[in-house]
């Protein structure tokens, strides 16, 4: 018998960077651990990166991940984590990749290519362009068996592979001068065929055309009845995809993902605010979103504040369904009153710089109004 409950077929999309994750000191991989393995058991967990099949999988046994499902390589390949097998895959043209592998050798440009066959061929492993770049390239020093050393490797590279992806590293010193040289490469590849591009830090990284994380996410959700504007959470942890911001029923970004793009935030998104962990003290405060049963924990948050100036049409909007949360202003005791993790008040820091930073930005799913209203009634009698 299908289960009443508001948490029926929920998902949690966290789009990441494994290498970042992989940077984070023990305790905040045990959080980690904890809070990825206690959200794949009470929902689906879907996670996001760019990072490699290969170096994906290796995070998972890591972090001893069971179940959900994995969109890797920037959207080129869909993994059910459970049973280990590819549900999605694209690969890029032998001629496109050959043409971008030219292209970048001309313009004196470092690049991988990476396939289905769950190697990485890095071209010419610089080991001082590697502890000099931008951002982590560590894993290379590994690949040095996989090394291209000339065209004639390339070629044979292409002939025998099925490729997924491949990364183009930018050296620039200047920003405005990286920026520059990635979008001449973009134009210059876009007149010979249409692929996926996207910029994480100082690398390019594309996929086949069809191959986004959103067209991922959306071949996904059909295959297992999901519907990404009712059903689904996305946080944008290391990385933003607009799409998925704008379309999930609710969305919270971190302070890192703001800064680092031109995407301002949705009426329906929250801001995390704090460190680099900061998104795993967020899904705990907002533990009411997946955690099924946890209608209490949605109540002591409620408690905590006062509403401001909410009309009756405010009100009315929450009651149809139209408003998916609702801002309450903290008081003093609250704001610094000790706490536990699970009950802690997270001070959401919203687009609007006029607005209070003692605003906590609360989230309900629809079958959750009912306990809104009925806060919302009692702060009018009080």
């Amino acid at each position: 018998m299908k289960s009443k409950s508001i948490y029926d077929k929920k998902a949690i999309i966290l789009d990441l960077d494994f290498a970042e994750i992989n940077q984070y000191n023990l305790d905040d991989i045990l959080s980690t651990n904890r809070l990825l393995n206690e959200i794949s058991a009470n929902q689906t967990l879907i996670l996001l990166t760019q990072n490699t099949i290969q170096d994906s999988e290796k995070m998972l046994n890591d972090l001893n991940i069971k179940t959900g499902y994995l969109i890797a390589e920037s959207g080129a390949v869909t993994l059910n984590i459970a049973t280990r097998k590819v549900i999605f895959e694209s690969f890029l043209s032998s001629e496109f990749t050959l043409r971008l592998t030219n292209k970048c050798i001309w313009n004196n440009l470092n690049f991988s290519i990476n396939t289905k066959e769950n190697h990485t061929f890095p071209w010419i492993i610089n080991n001082w362009i590697i502890r000099k770049y931008k951002s982590n390239l560590s894993r290379l020093f590994h690949l040095k068996k996989n090394e291209l050393l000339n065209t004639t490797n390339i070629k044979s590279c292409i002939e025998n592979n099925q490729i997924y992806s491949c990364e183009v590293y930018f050296l620039d010193k200047k920003e405005s001068d990286k920026e520059a040289n990635i979008k001449n490469l973009i134009k210059d590849l876009s007149s010979f065929e249409k692929a996926n591009y996207f910029t994480y830090k100082s690398s390019l990284y594309i996929s086949n055309a069809n191959a986004t994380k959103y067209d991922s996410i959306k071949k996904l959700f059909k295959q297992i009845n999901l519907d990404l504007n009712k059903d689904t959470i996305y946080l944008g942890i290391h990385q933003l995809t607009p799409e998925l911001c704008k379309h999930c029923y609710f969305s919270a970004l971190t302070k890192y993902v703001i800064d680092s793009s031109d995407t301002e935030l949705t009426k329906n998104s929250d801001t995390i605010s704090g460190g680099e962990s900061s998104w795993i003290n967020w899904l705990y405060d907002n533990s009411h979103l997946w955690i099924e049963d946890n209608n209490e924990h949605l109540n002591k948050l409620l408690s905590r504040g006062l509403t401001t100036s909410l009309s009756a049409r405010d009100i009315q909007a929450i009651s149809a369904g139209i408003t998916k949360y609702l801002r309450v202003s903290l008081s003093n005791k609250d704001i610094f009153r000790e706490s536990s993790r699970s009950e802690k008040i997270f001070k959401s820091l919203f687009k609007n710089k006029g607005r209070n930073n003692n605003i906590l930005v609360i989230a309900f799913w629809p079958r959750q109004i009912s306990a809104v209203l009925k806060y919302l009634d009692r702060l009018k009698n009080e």
